[in-house]
C-alpha cells in the first residue's frame, strides 16, 4: 500500500507482451494500440509496470505444474515473490500459493 493508505496497482510485463500476442493474433480486440492502452493507464491511473527478472524466471522451477500457460506462470511467480494479490477471473491460480481476487 502507499503511504497515502491507496492500493497500488501493477502490470507485469508478461501481461503486456500476452496483450500483444493475443492482439495481433486477433485474440483481443482493443480500440488503441497495447502501448496506447498501457501508456494511458500508467498516467491516467497510476498503475506501474512489473518487469520480469531474475529471481522470477527462478521462480518458475519451484511451482508445481497445475497450470502451462507460460505468462500466467509468470504472473504467479511474481506474486509469490513480490506477495502481490492478483486480480484474475481465471480460476487456476487458486490452485497456487497466491491471494486471488475475483
Amino acid at each position: 500500500m502507499s503511504q497515502s493508505g491507496e492500493h497500488e496497482f501493477f502490470l507485469s510485463m508478461a501481461s503486456a507482451w500476452e496483450m500483444q500476442i493475443k492482439s495481433q493474433l486477433g485474440k483481443l480486440h482493443l480500440s488503441i494500440p497495447v502501448r496506447e492502452l498501457i501508456e494511458t493507464n500508467i498516467n491516467e491511473n497510476h498503475i506501474y509496470l512489473l518487469p520480469m527478472t531474475l529471481p522470477d524466471i527462478e521462480q518458475l522451477e519451484k511451482l508445481p505444474p497445475h497450470h502451462k500457460d507460460p505468462f500466467d506462470r509468470m504472473i504467479i511467480a511474481q506474486a509469490m515473490l513480490d506477495d502481490f494479490t492478483i486480480v484474475s477471473i481465471d480460476g487456476a491460480f487458486a490452485d497456487y500459493a497466491v491471494s486471488v481476487i475475483w
